[in-house]
């Protein structure tokens, strides 16, 4: 339990004693970070907060940090070919969720846990929206009809194609 009251107080800015934390402590806080998905932003604060963490934590927060880094600069590049295929193809297109929140809100793509491109079109652009996926080598798990699903539901199947992170429409 106090590594939980650490982590909230170290996350929400509190200040820490003048001693600051000694390994076991930093050990435990990445440890419980990790587990509730919480390490990018224990990544963020001792920088932001001029916090230092020993030697071999501050290089697995670092390692957290540029694995996230580089998840993220494949997933928007990607997003940047799915974007301009939309645009090329006349389809109207925002994305969603994490693509939208990474900077605007957290001010740091990597800081932003993503683990899909969300997109949302209009629902009349669905089915050409789909086929534009399609073209780029996205399928679904199963075979669907766009008009079908939106019958239904407000996203379509998960698309995805190999090496690729998924991609939902909206």
């Amino acid at each position: 339990m106090a590594n939980a009251n650490l982590l909230v107080a170290l996350l929400a800015g509190c200040p820490l004693a003048p001693e600051g934390l000694g390994s076991a402590e930093w050990e435990g806080l990445v440890a419980l970070a990790v587990q509730h998905k919480l390490a990018l932003w224990l990544c963020a604060r001792p920088k932001s907060r001029a916090i230092a963490a020993p030697g071999a934590i501050a290089g697995q927060l670092e390692e957290i940090y540029l694995s996230s880094a580089a998840h993220n600069m494949r997933l928007f590049h990607e997003l940047g070919a799915i974007l301009r295929a939309f645009q090329a193809a006349g389809i109207p297109v925002m994305p969603l969720k994490g693509a939208c929140l990474a900077e605007e809100v957290y001010g740091d793509r990597a800081l932003r846990l993503m683990f899909d491109i969300d997109l949302l079109v209009r629902p009349r652009d669905v089915e050409h929206a789909v086929d534009v996926l399609r073209a780029l080598g996205y399928d679904a798990n199963y075979p669907f009809d766009p008009v079908a699903e939106q019958a239904y539901s407000q996203h379509m199947p998960p698309m995805s194609r190999p090496g690729a992170v998924g991609v939902e429409l909206h």
